[in-house]
């Protein structure tokens, strides 16, 4: 979609609401423009490296497609493998980890349900262990500007 509309808008013209609904995508709003897109490998080592980057390339949220049917009443906490079905349902972003958390290492996913499901629009899902298939279709996209 981000190739055909010609990019994608910056976080002050669309900002993040976590709400189902139309889009509403401005042109005059464009931050990047999307050029390319690629599948990124299944390791999750690979996964963690490349979402956070370096200093010469920063890091960026990946589109990943996931099974969310056991997420419908998920409140907080990390889910693990065993919580999860597997097959793909739903996709959403994964925009973050803690690998030093005192519990278990998680994924940090934003979804799109509303600011009351998750912690505020967010779910947190175990590290190394593909959790709800977190690892199987995750994708990158090359920008400019």
């Amino acid at each position: 979609m981000l190739l055909k509309k010609g990019g994608e808008d910056t976080e002050t013209t669309y900002p993040y609401t976590a709400r189902d609904g139309t889009c509403k995508f401005q042109k005059g709003g464009v931050g990047a423009v999307v050029t390319a897109y690629q599948n990124i490998g299944k390791d999750e080592s690979v996964i963690q490296n490349s979402l956070v980057g370096s200093d010469s390339k920063p890091g960026s949220a990946f589109s990943i497609c996931v099974d969310a049917a056991s997420w419908q009443f998920y409140s907080g906490g990390v889910m693990t493998p065993s919580q999860c079905g597997r097959s793909v349902d739903h996709c959403t972003q994964l925009v973050g980890y803690d690998a030093t958390s005192s519990t278990l290492p998680f994924w940090i996913v934003r979804n799109s349900w509303g600011t009351d499901w998750g912690i505020s629009g967010f779910i947190q899902l175990q590290m190394f262990k593909d959790t709800c298939l977190v690892a199987d279709y995750v994708t990158s996209v090359t920008v400019t500007g």
